[in-house]
């Protein structure tokens, strides 16, 4: 089980007699987890019962569940004063058949609730967080970037999309105003050829940014 030194501000790793947690993960191991945080006495309470409910989820009819990218407001808004959290781990194929993601008012965003009872024996891990500023693992950390990281990448390329066309406009503008203007093109055919290339180079940056945007966007959704 893994521990995390608040006092420190670093994620370390102890051993649980000859047991050792490896933290490492890469992408294309990491799996799509959800995550729910109990309070100490609730994580008791649920590991001699083996079902995990907190009064909120009773309350509400439904686990509430968070992201990677959800956690640390989770953390901030729900847990402030806590003194020691119990943070779990659920791989969501493994509750898929009650799961549902809907939309969170106060929050904004989509939630993953779950209709039906969540059991300790659901979880893949679990970390005890102590008081001081909460610390998520490393590895969720890891996935929260990987998550973030196609929309990160969609953005960009729409960006240099919309810059390159400013940039191909700009061009043709100081090409026309001042270069045309000492040959004396303008008005030429030799003007009228450059016309006609301006906009097949636009059409095709056109075309080619689109197809890029899409197929990030694309990639990002799996």
């Amino acid at each position: 089980m893994a521990h995390l030194d608040i006092a420190s501000m670093q994620p370390c790793l102890i051993s649980n007699k000859d047991f050792k947690l490896n933290m490492t993960i890469t992408q294309s191991e990491a799996p799509k987890n959800l995550y729910k945080v109990l309070s100490k006495q609730e994580w008791e309470a649920a590991s001699q019962s083996g079902k995990i409910a907190t009064d909120l989820d009773q309350k509400d009819g439904f686990v509430h569940l968070s992201s990677a990218l959800q956690l640390n407001a989770t953390l901030t808004l729900y847990f402030a004063k806590q003194e020691e959290v119990v943070l779990l781990q659920i791989k969501q194929q493994i509750i898929e058949d009650g799961l549902t993601f809907e939309h969170s008012e106060k929050r904004g965003g989509e939630f993953a609730h779950l209709y039906g009872d969540l059991l300790v024996e659901h979880t893949s891990q679990t970390w005890f967080l102590e008081k001081g500023a909460f610390i998520l693992p490393t590895e969720i950390l890891q996935e929260a970037e990987q998550t973030l990281a196609p929309q990160m990448k969609t953005m960009y390329l729409f960006l240099l999309w919309v810059f390159g066309f400013f940039a191909w406009v700009a061009f043709d503008l100081f090409v026309e105003a001042f270069i045309f203007e000492w040959l004396q093109w303008n008005g030429t055919k030799k003007n009228d050829w450059f016309f006609a290339l301006w906009w097949g180079v636009t059409v095709s940056w056109g075309l080619y940014g689109l197809i890029r945007i899409y197929q990030a966007q694309k990639s990002g959704i799996k």
